[in-house]
């Protein structure tokens, strides 16, 4: 992802230059950089900046909205990757006591099918047994 939008929706969010810094783990110099670069490419200046603060104009109320979107789809997008590159394997075990499984298991069983089906690679053992008394 494009890094100048992340820094753009964090200058945004935390209205500080520094707060924004500290939070992305960046110097100040090198976010004020960013957002002026990130300018630039618009062609018009996005924060009204003061000492005390900077807040969104127009123009960067529209780009945080959009901006906000994108890094948002771009985190799901690689949440979904992640999800299909590290898929779970190996067996899942789940045990109850008879009275519970036979009252539950039985309708969870297609919530266990499309368990199945997600995770492809994992074995789901069901058990449930009575309890002596």
């Amino acid at each position: 992802m494009d890094q100048h939008l992340q820094v753009f929706v964090t200058v945004a969010e935390k209205k500080n230059f520094s707060r924004a810094a500290e939070a992305l783990h960046m110097t100040q110099p090198a976010v004020s950089q960013y957002i002026r670069t990130f300018e630039e490419g618009f062609g018009v200046r996005l924060l009204e900046r003061t000492n005390k603060y900077v807040r969104l104009n127009k123009a960067g109320e529209i780009v945080y909205h959009h901006a906000k979107e994108i890094v948002s789809l771009y985190d799901k997008m690689q949440n979904l990757v992640d999800d299909l590159t590290n898929k779970a394997s190996g067996t899942l075990s789940i045990g109850s006591s008879y009275t519970f499984g036979n009252t539950y298991c039985r309708i969870s069983l297609r919530k266990c099918a499309t368990f199945i089906r997600i995770f492809s690679q994992l074995l789901l053992l069901i058990t449930h047994q009575r309890l002596p008394v």
